[in-house]
């Protein structure tokens, strides 16, 4: 049964090393940040970052941007998505969404979207 889920948080962005290309800077983190996940061959490098980090998601990525959950707590209010950047670089976030048609990566993905649209 999905129900409603409400999430406040935070998130610092992982950044790229110069140069280095997007696949490599999801493995890169996805070797750095679990004990010797094996890949599966017949999934993208982004499929096997979502089955590294799916069910915990101390990571999350969104559109090739790769962001480390610092913190977050379970609340309990309506469909909200917010976000805003910190004085020390990280983002704090407050999402609400049914865990029925969403998840909490892609309410992420809206909260920083509205952030940054603003």
């Amino acid at each position: 049964m999905s129900e409603t889920e409400t999430w406040s948080g935070k998130l610092e962005e992982v950044m790229q090393n110069e140069g280095e290309l997007s696949p490599d800077f999801i493995a890169r983190i996805i070797d750095e940040n679990t004990q010797g996940y094996e890949y599966e061959d017949l999934l993208s490098v982004e499929d096997n970052f979502c089955e590294a980090f799916g069910f915990e998601e101390t990571f999350i990525l969104i559109e090739n941007r790769i962001f480390k959950v610092l913190k977050k707590v379970d609340l309990q209010f309506d469909n909200l998505m917010q976000a805003h950047y910190c004085e020390d670089g990280t983002i704090d976030f407050l999402v609400q969404y049914h865990n029925g048609g969403c998840a909490l990566g892609d309410a992420l993905e809206e909260a920083i979207n509205n952030m940054e649209n603003k």
